[in-house]
């Protein structure tokens, strides 16, 4: 990630999120699914927004503790693409409007 976007945070998708409603309200998310979780968590890093992070463990988790649905061949293929998407539109946004605020992707 840090790769196309130097940033803070180190996990972009993951679901534990706090935001204000402001920032909410203007997300505008176009997927459905987990690539879902990108646009969360990319949108108001692109947008300029200073942007928190808590980190949490899963350090001991047991089978019997849940066992995670993801599967990375399944969903990889979305959430890459929306990442280049979002990244790639943000870039143009900022080429063509150099000196006015970005919007949210």
């Amino acid at each position: 990630m840090n790769l196309l976007l130097p940033t803070r945070v180190r996990d972009i998708s993951n679901n534990l999120k706090l935001y204000r409603a402001d920032i909410v309200k203007n997300l505008d998310l176009q997927e459905n699914h987990f690539a879902a979780n990108v646009e969360t968590g990319l949108k108001p890093l692109l947008a300029g927004y200073d942007i928190r992070e808590v980190p949490i463990s899963w350090i001991n988790r047991t089978i019997d503790m849940g066992r995670s649905s993801f599967r990375i061949l399944r969903v990889g293929p979305d959430y890459f693409f929306t990442l280049v998407r979002l990244v790639r539109g943000t870039w143009r946004a900022r080429l063509g409007k150099r000196g006015t605020e970005t919007p949210l992707p």
